[in-house]
């Protein structure tokens, strides 16, 4: 292949050009001078990295990562983060998860234990005519699986019965152990031996959660009654000299010495599960969720490991009462967070267990002897997720479980507490609202301060810290989509749908049938979002590629939207003398989703999940409430989804830009200080250091991605254009759209006057505004157009930006021209 030398960088290329002439194609041998470059295509630079670079430069170093760890000093670690000290403290006991995972690797300490024991063949049941393969298995995982296997044969099962009051499931009941025919205790340390030699067995976990779910079974397994070791034939032998027996009782002492170390750790003893004389569920599971955490942690990417826990966690939850008696200052803890409480016969009053912290932990006091602490499993999993793998599955599907499971850990902050947080912010607000500012100490730590990307975006409560959290695991890597979707549930369902549900309740209804809080309700949830959405633009200006963050704020954008529209909606409904009541408490319940996902989405009737199946009339009832909103409200409701894309339009790209432009510099000082290098020849040193900076603030993920901010401004066009074509608009303005702007004139191109004004460039139309306009209908229609002609640019634009899905934005734009909105409402 002949290969051109292309001319020397010119100063006024792109980024785009000059990565062409910066990298070739890598070959696994000597690569060639960054001089003698290919010139087929504009073939993104990841493509083209030469392997010398990579010896000298760290692609995956991110931007956020490179900044705030240059500039990071020891006093962050002094500030509010102590949460995540625990958590990080809980990692340094790997070594001791290592001895303990090493005890059960040392087989030969049990096989004394059961030497009467033969152990089964795995094909032993196999059938002659049948023959099945033989794996080759090493000898200590067929011993321990082939005493596992004759052991198990002298269990007995037995259904579980319900408890008094609850009714029989449809589905096969589980069992647990009637009675057992061998040792109780060295069955349970042979399912340890057994789980070391394969971790993802679910039969030996199931086992194992069986002795701890039969009471009588697991008092027996304590390492008090583990069977003393047969004594050796040596001493018992009257041949045998002296010497003999003597050694013969230094390998039983040895063994037995083994053995113990083991049971410490393997075994329970009697005070770690029984309480007051009794077996305590509590205690057992406490016990269990400590021995088996060497598994989580080590072996963290297994499913077994995660299951394993929560169902000792629900067995737990189902043997505790739902109404407990507690004490005086548990009691008024559970009235603070707004739970009913129950007077007793006794002075003792009785709430829900699951109440508050300090609820559980008195019960758990009386009645197990702990507290909640003890079975806590946030400590383990932030160990996975801040030390060892942010982005794992099934430790986040864990963590949502546990935090819904025990729903006190999400208390939100008060509605007085969220107000006075948004009387305090409402000035900041509307400063960045004018013109956002990046903040100079967003991932930098100062003497006297962590950096602001750690600052609390809520007034003190349980669901601030779990929020806390998810502010660490960002700060940590940005770009974890994982932590980002968890904070924006919290932010939903903890938080908003939380209040959302006290506001349409009794409570906080008057007797006239209007919202006495309607103002500050409005106004609090515009802050509360609002402070949410300039925390997730903080980031988007560290890495304008980050796609998490866009999505992020579009959705906290619509959740305002969701929440006024809604409010309204209820609001007008409650007023009206023939209001719907099914209607108001379809509102009240149903998901904080968009109108137009509210009314194509099948809900499922569960009531543990707060969902409902509406009825067709239902729907259609909601569809007409939702076109009577006034217009000026409905424009006010995407407010800060214009304000999203104002900062992205002014802000964001103009960091995108000046990125580029900077990348495009390095680029150029690399290929000049390279260009006279000989063919065969290393590339030079300056070229590989004037490349190092380059990816030392940024990875080639951002160098490659720079669309990602027109593609938020399509997303966001195209989410209130959906919202209006399908729930807002009714037929008379969609003809209306037509009869203005026909389809066909999309293919005649777009004409510069349909751009101008930019939709989103300045404030939202106020009601004097609007009736300037010939009526409402004109208002709806105009904007909606100004709308469509943006999304249609964008979406063409980025057939350009975005070749990789080129495609994609193809058929968004053939959408955009034919109006294929999804089905009419």
């Amino acid at each position: 292949m002949h290969l051109q030398m292309p001319p020397l960088p010119d100063e006024h290329l792109t980024y785009k050009e000059c990565s062409v002439l910066a990298c070739q194609p890598a070959s696994l041998l000597t690569p060639p001078p960054l001089s003698l470059l290919c010139t087929f295509s504009p073939t993104p630079i990841s493509l083209y990295l030469l392997p010398a670079i990579h010896h000298c430069v760290r692609l995956r170093v991110d931007i956020a990562g490179a900044m705030s760890r240059s500039n990071r000093s020891s006093s962050s670690s002094s500030s509010s983060l102590s949460s995540w000290v625990s958590a990080s403290s809980a990692c340094s006991q790997s070594s001791k998860d290592g001895e303990w995972l090493y005890q059960l690797a040392c087989v030969e300490a049990f096989v004394p234990l059961v030497a009467d024991v033969t152990p089964a063949d795995e094909s032993s049941h196999a059938l002659p005519e049948h023959p099945v393969a033989k794996i080759h298995y090493s000898p200590n995982f067929s011993f321990i699986y082939g005493v596992y296997r004759s052991l198990r044969d002298q269990l007995d099962y037995t259904p579980i019965l319900p408890a008094h009051g609850e009714q029989c499931g449809s589905g096969e009941l589980p069992p647990v152990i009637h009675a057992i025919h061998t040792s109780a205790a060295r069955w349970f340390l042979l399912l340890a031996f057994a789980l070391r030699q394969c971790t993802s067995n679910y039969t030996v976990w199931k086992d194992r959660r069986d002795v701890l779910m039969s009471p009588a079974v697991l008092e027996q397994a304590t390492r008090d009654a583990l069977p003393a070791f047969p004594v050796p034939e040596a001493i018992l032998s009257c041949t045998a000299s002296e010497a003999e027996k003597q050694e013969a009782l230094r390998k039983l002492d040895e063994q037995q010495k083994k053995l113990r170390l083991t049971s410490q750790h393997w075994l329970p003893a009697r005070a770690d599960v029984l309480w007051e004389g009794r077996p305590s569920p509590w205690r057992a599971v406490h016990w269990e969720l400590a021995a088996v955490g060497c598994f989580t942690r080590l072996y963290h990417k297994n499913f077994q490991v995660w299951h394993h826990r929560r169902e000792l966690l629900t067995y737990a939850l189902q043997q505790t009462p739902s109404y407990v008696r507690c004490s005086a200052d548990a009691a008024a803890a559970a009235a603070a967070d707004g739970k009913p409480e129950q007077q007793a016969e006794d002075s003792s009053p009785l709430v829900p267990a699951l109440a508050s912290e300090a609820t559980l932990s008195d019960y758990l006091r009386r009645h197990a002897g702990l507290d909640f602490s003890a079975i806590d499993e946030r400590p383990t999993l932030r160990a996975v997720l801040c030390n060892e793998d942010g982005k794992n599955y099934h430790a986040w599907l864990h963590l949502s479980w546990y935090l819904q499971a025990f729903s006190f850990l999400l208390t939100p902050p008060s509605r007085e507490a969220l107000e006075e947080h948004a009387i305090k912010l409402t000035g900041a607000v509307d400063d960045q609202e004018s013109y956002f500012t990046p903040h100079p100490g967003w991932i930098t730590a100062s003497e006297s301060a962590a950096p602001a990307a750690l600052s609390p975006t809520l007034p003190p409560s349980p669901l601030t810290e779990e929020l806390q959290f998810t502010a660490q695991l960002i700060y940590q890597d940005c770009r974890n989509n994982s932590v980002w979707c968890h904070r924006f549930v919290l932010l939903r369902e903890a938080l908003f749908r939380r209040l959302w549900r006290q506001l349409c309740s009794d409570r906080y209804t008057s007797t006239v049938g209007t919202l006495p809080t309607n103002t500050n309700w409005q106004r609090t949830a515009r802050i509360v979002c609002a402070v949410e959405m300039n925390y997730s633009l903080q980031w988007l200006y560290v890495d304008p590629t980050n796609e998490a963050a866009y999505t992020h704020t579009r959705s906290v954008a619509l959740l305002f939207h969701i929440l006024t529209t809604r409010q309204h909606v209820w609001a007008a409904e409650h007023a009206r003398a023939d209001g719907s009541e099914e209607l108001q408490r379809y509102l009240a319940d149903a998901p904080l989703l968009t109108p137009v996902a509210l009314t194509n989405s099948e809900l499922s009737a569960n009531a543990d999940a707060g969902t409902v199946c509406p009825s067709t009339e239902l729907l259609h009832l909601l569809r007409d409430r939702q076109r009577c909103v006034p217009w000026d409200t409905y424009v006010e409701s995407f407010g800060l989804l214009r304000y999203m894309q104002r900062v992205l339009h002014t802000v964001i790209s103009a960091r995108v830009t000046e990125l580029e432009e900077q990348a495009a510099r390095i680029l150029r000082l690399a290929v000049a200080s390279d260009a006279i290098t000989s063919p065969g020849q290393e590339p030079k040193s300056q070229a590989i250091a004037a490349l190092a900076p380059l990816y030392e603030r940024s990875s080639q993920y951002m160098l490659d991605s720079f669309h990602q901010v027109d593609s938020a401004q399509y997303l966001a066009c195209q989410a209130i254009l959906e919202e209006m074509w399908l729930t807002y608009m009714d037929a008379a303005q969609r003809r209306r759209v037509r009869q203005l702007r026909p389809s066909e004139a999309y293919r005649e191109g777009l004409l510069s006057e349909w751009l101008r004004p930019c939709p989103w460039g300045g404030p939202e139309k106020s009601a004097a505004d609007v009736d300037k306009l010939k009526d409402r209908q004109d208002a709806v229609v105009l904007n909606f157009l100004a709308y469509e002609a943006a999304a249609l640019s964008k979406a063409k634009q980025l057939t350009m930006a975005d070749p990789i899905r080129l495609k994609y934005w193809k058929r968004e734009a053939l959408n955009i021209m034919c109006r294929v909105y999804g089905t009419a409402a």
